[in-house]
């Protein structure tokens, strides 16, 4: 992975407004199916000063069964890209707007072809969970990204993305001694008073997670001396 693509999957993959709510205008043809829009329609959300807007429709690819599937069993994805605001068809010699798709990871990047209206029909991607970017490029027979993204939107299985994710792409930022500081802080660092739960002798917790604490501190009831001490019932007991 270049330099480029590295430092745009830490932005997009850093905590904001990816996942965007679906618009009841998107995606108009898989709503009048009565197919869940939560779960196979992508709301495409605007870059910064773009005032534009975007869904991709997840479809199935046509064959002899009823799921589309790779010999290695990876699902595969019909995608029905809608743009609104873009200016497609204003785009004059050889500038205009490319779709990709690409894994959490960003390798493979995967271009789906040159956006020539409002409404594209990529071919058939093959992804667990991926990501829908929409660039602007000055040459669109490029074969890798090099201009601006403009739409971007994550598919409803990247949803289940695992805690590490972040972690993965956010490594370099944590202060060095840290993982071994905090991995084994098995008791809490005593400053708010919440214990941590004991872990496993041996294994290593994200220092992300360990370094995480409610903003309250915990609530302990305090003894009562005119409580009646507790002792053990006289009624039947169970055998």
């Amino acid at each position: 992975m270049n330099t480029r693509l590295s430092l745009l999957a830490l932005c997009l993959l850093m905590p904001g407004p990816l996942h965007a709510q679906a618009d009841p205008q998107d995606c108009p043809r898989l709503r009048d199916s009565g197919a869940s829009a939560d779960l196979y329609c992508m709301p495409l959300v605007a870059a910064p000063g773009i005032a534009a807007h975007g869904a991709v429709e997840l479809g199935w690819v046509p064959g002899p069964f009823t799921v589309a599937v790779t010999q290695s069993g990876i699902q595969r994805w019909s995608l029905l890209i809608s743009t609104s605001g873009l200016a497609v068809g204003q785009r004059k010699g050889k500038a205009g707007l490319v779709a990709w798709a690409a894994p959490p990871s960003f390798f493979p990047l995967v271009k789906l072809g040159v956006l020539r209206s409002d409404d594209f029909q990529a071919p058939p991607v093959a992804f667990d969970r991926f990501l829908v970017l929409i660039s602007e490029e000055s040459d669109t027979s490029t074969s890798e990204m090099r201009g601006k993204v403009v739409l971007r939107g994550e598919s409803p299985s990247n949803r289940l993305r695992p805690a590490d994710t972040y972690q993965y792409f956010l490594g370099a930022l944590t202060p060095r001694g840290a993982s071994g500081e905090m991995s084994h802080m098995h008791h809490g660092d005593g400053s708010t008073g919440w214990p941590m739960a004991p872990m496993f002798p041996g294994i290593d917790m994200l220092p992300s997670e360990m370094a995480l604490r409610p903003g309250e501190p915990p609530w302990l009831p305090k003894a009562d001396p005119a409580a009646p001490a507790a002792r053990p019932g006289s009624g039947p007991r169970c055998r």
